[in-house]
């Protein structure tokens, strides 16, 4: 039987780049790549709100959707008495008639609703993710995470998120189910690609100064902007052409970690078969900083879960 930490020893350094990998996604997910949720509003305090989150920008698309709304309803009444008038106010929002009008108002209304449920569905995985075993996560210990992290990968099953009781391996899983997780995300990013590339095309055509008007407050950096930005790069001004870019960028940001995580999980090499249930063992590191060595500990007690069966 294959020693469990002779694989350890084995995969250590690509293992410790997937820790270093997974911690630089947590703080990305933090701020830069964050999903955001209801506190992104911009009503609260400026230190509550996350304008690069995924949230905010649909909450910009909606704003849209419902003021566009709003402004059709006041048209339609408009055209009871001056029909004239009615025409002229489509016109201002660069509608033809009133149809195009609804059919504008549906696509945005479709791209918010399509943008919300891709960011409930990452709300969940999101849960998966921060369980991951990071540098300095579950324990202060980059080697007992090492351990953690090979034995998460490959479908360990214990009593809490240390893999501190009741730990078994099941030798079957491999990395596949660690790497259908992060597959399953990248499929996720390439339908949101889809819908994103329509809103572009839809607000390059028809979602111009007008609805640039209606989302004016979503830009928190207007003084800013206004000052540095937009007479040098006016293609920088917040509308719903950036607003859409945003989404993608996010959906960049995240599809970048993916695939290095996903391009690290296939350098480890195989699980030696037959294997038995993982070890602590001792762990010593050569020199400050240097690489570490996993050995076998006959100290430990028999009922460790991370003894060699």
């Amino acid at each position: 039987m294959e020693d469990w930490l002779d694989y350890i020893q084995h995969n250590h350094f690509v293992l410790e780049e997937i820790l270093d990998r997974t911690s630089q996604f947590e703080a990305l997910r933090g701020y830069e790549c964050a999903l955001g949720g209801t506190a992104d509003d911009i009503e609260l305090p400026a230190g509550q709100v996350n304008p690069n989150s995924l949230a905010y920008h649909i909450g910009t698309v909606d704003q849209a959707f419902f003021q566009f709304k709003a402004a059709l309803e006041t048209i339609d009444t408009l055209a009871i008495e001056d029909p004239d008038a009615a025409k002229v106010e489509l016109s201002r929002f660069g509608m033809e008639n009133r149809h195009q009008a609804e059919e504008i108002l549906h696509a945005l209304g479709y791209f918010a609703e399509a943008a919300e449920e891709w960011r409930l569905g990452w709300s969940e995985a999101t849960e998966a993710l921060e369980s991951l075993p990071r540098r300095d996560y579950p324990t202060e210990d980059i080697a007992r995470n090492v351990l953690g992290l090979a034995a998460y990968i490959h479908g360990a099953q214990g009593d809490d998120g240390l893999f501190d009781t009741n730990v078994s391996i099941d030798t079957d899983a491999k990395p596949g189910v660690f790497e259908a997780f992060f597959k399953s995300l990248l499929s996720d990013i390439v339908r949101a690609k889809g819908f994103l590339e329509q809103a572009e095309v839809l607000s390059k055509l028809y979602l111009g100064q007008p609805f640039t008007d209606l989302i004016a407050d979503r830009d928190v950096f207007a003084p800013y902007r206004a000052a540095i930005i937009a007479d040098t790069y006016p293609d920088h001004l917040y509308d719903m052409t950036l607003v859409f870019a945003k989404m993608w960028a996010f959906a960049q940001c995240w599809a970048i970690q993916i695939n290095a995580l996903l391009q690290l999980a296939a350098a480890l090499s195989p699980l030696p078969q037959p294997v038995g249930s993982p070890t602590w063992g001792k762990v010593i590191e050569e020199g400050e900083g240097g690489p570490l060595y996993f050995v076998s500990d006959e100290s430990q007690s028999p009922n460790s879960p991370w003894s060699s069966e």
